[in-house]
């Protein structure tokens, strides 16, 4: 579900409601469930009895462990520019695991094909092409990546360690009139975002 949806399932504004949103995802079950450990034991057990599985025995996976490891990986750096060449050298130097670049490529586009995880690549406006080959890794639904880190890492946690000389800003696909918390953080609209040019005054 979009923020939108979420609002009108839980009856709440958007400001009240995106600390869960941000924390449980937007999977519709969600809101059925009361406790935190009910969402989390639901989350967890779906992505290891559905998601994994599924993606494991449909491309027929022998090392089970390096997969897992990997999107414990990519859940706990999202955001951060990387590559499969990047990765392979965690695993070498972290985890003392020698995993080819060739095979986290391969397990990284098995992920996108899942719907786990969106690659987001650079794109050079003037020149009209992506340029680099690092690219950024996002979870398709933030539920079930904070539940792979048990609520460790928190998105809201690491934009608030960001230096206050930054616009603190996030920005939602929804049409949502825009607010800002209590830590100084503003959260708009995409359109918003984009067309307005006036939009970094909330601020």
């Amino acid at each position: 579900m979009s923020l939108s949806e979420y609002c009108e399932g839980t009856g709440q504004e958007p400001r009240d409601a995106w600390k869960d949103y941000y924390t449980y995802g937007g999977l519709p079950h969600v809101l059925a469930l009361e406790t935190e450990k009910k969402k989390l034991d639901y989350l967890t057990n779906l992505f290891e009895s559905v998601y994994l599985i599924n993606v494991i025995e449909r491309h027929k996976i022998k090392n089970k462990s390096e997969f897992e490891e990997l999107v414990r990986i990519v859940a706990s750096g999202i955001g951060a520019p990387t590559n499969p060449a990047k990765l392979s050298n965690t695993f070498k130097s972290v985890k003392k695991v020698n995993i080819s670049s060739v095979t986290i490529d391969r397990y990284l586009s098995y992920m996108q094909d899942a719907f786990i995880i969106e690659k987001a690549i650079r794109y050079d406006i003037k020149g009209k092409k992506y340029i680099g080959s690092l690219a950024k890794y996002y979870f398709s639904d933030l539920g079930i990546r904070n539940a792979i880190l048990g609520l460790r890492q928190q998105e809201m946690a690491s934009l608030l360690k960001i230096n206050d000389s930054f616009k603190k800003i996030i920005v939602v696909k929804d049409d949502i009139k825009p607010w800002r918390d209590e830590n100084g953080i503003l959260t708009i609209g995409l359109i918003d975002f984009l067309m307005d040019d006036n939009c970094l005054s909330h601020l």
